[in-house]
């Protein structure tokens, strides 16, 4: 008895912290910009991706060559999947990866998928104007290095007597390298000409020499793809700048003025939320009013107003000692030591 109501009382608890963390928001604001060793022009309004290498293959279709091994001699066949053709897939994996950043417009250079893109990096003009970069992809591979050897292999019969049998063992290196050139749209000029690679060794046996190989081809499938996202990203912080946010949780659900508050909220609008919540407190139950108290408490902080900022964050915790409430008086109430106030 004592046991489901010590799992009833879990429970009760574990739903009020999921509601409560579903009816707040986070308000972030940019306190710092972080600029990378390759830094952009400061006019930079937008990035241009080119993909400067011919397509061998449909942009969707990867063939890749499968080396079979028979015994003393290899033989090469080509199926579908593979490290060809995906020049296009690694364009469009650091397109996503920039898009993070939220700093510029991104887009990829506009030419039809059945011509050959003529890259010439006398003629960056082409294809960026004033306030662009021009990423181009100039140089990519995505290949490996395989072995396969028989091994003897350990093994007891029925009987729990020893005997070895000829088993398969089978190995790849996994390599992506890929060459950036980076150009300034304004000016024609190259700021940048960078290189990324990566590597992964993978590894396995079996008793069947075709079913090792296979096996191991399964693993290959996500492991490329992996390494050309991982390059992707790489590239991207290369030459992106990073922000740093300060970040403030405000109530957005619980009463007719949070929901309208926070509206203004998303809208950087701080003053006219401020003025709907003084206004919601009137006619609001205790638990409300906290919640009112507390997000006008969060907005004077935002504002820099610590002196109204401790005062309403201390209402919030008089009127309702939420944790949420103690720890954001707690945290003005640091920050007015700190500044002497």
């Amino acid at each position: 008895m004592r046991f489901n109501i010590l799992l009833l009382f879990l429970f009760f608890c574990a739903s009020i912290f999921i509601f409560s963390c579903s009816s707040t928001r986070t308000y972030k604001r940019v306190n710092n910009v972080i600029y990378p060793e390759y830094r952009l022009p400061d006019d930079t309004k937008q990035l241009v991706l080119l993909n400067s290498i011919q397509e061998k293959t449909p942009r969707n279709s990867y063939t890749r060559e499968r080396f079979a091994s028979t015994g003393d001699t290899e033989e090469r066949t080509d199926y579908e999947f593979g490290a060809k053709g995906k020049s296009g897939y690694m364009i469009d994996r650091l397109e996503s990866a920039m898009k993070r950043g939220n700093f510029y417009l991104i887009k990829e250079a506009s030419s039809s998928t059945n011509e050959t893109v003529k890259w010439d990096k006398n003629n960056v003009e082409n294809y960026a104007g004033d306030g662009d970069v021009l990423v181009v992809l100039e140089n990519f591979t995505s290949d490996y290095d395989f072995n396969s050897k028989k091994i003897r292999k350990h093994q007891l019969d029925q009987s729990g007597n020893d005997y070895y049998v000829n088993a398969q063992e089978a190995s790849r290196l996994y390599k992506v390298n890929s060459q950036w050139g980076v150009y300034d749209g304004s000016t024609g000029e190259q700021l940048f000409d960078l290189h990324d690679s990566g590597e992964k060794f993978i590894k396995t046996q079996g008793l069947q020499k075709d079913q090792t190989i296979e096996k191991l081809d399964s693993i290959s499938r996500g492991l490329e793809r992996f390494l050309i996202d991982s390059i992707a990203q790489s590239f991207s912080r290369m030459i992106m700048p990073e922000k740093i946010f300060d970040t403030w949780s405000y109530y957005r659900k619980g009463s007719d003025a949070l929901e309208e508050g926070n509206k203004y909220m998303e809208l950087d609008k701080l003053e006219d939320a401020e003025s709907i919540y003084r206004r919601g407190i009137r006619g609001a139950d205790e638990e409300e009013k906290a919640k009112l108290y507390y997000n006008i408490a969060i907005i004077k902080d935002i504002m820099g107003d610590l002196e109204a900022a401790f005062n309403y964050a201390e209402k919030a915790v008089l009127t309702d000692d939420k944790s949420l409430h103690k720890s954001f008086y707690e945290k003005v109430k640091l920050k007015k030591e700190i500044s002497g106030r």
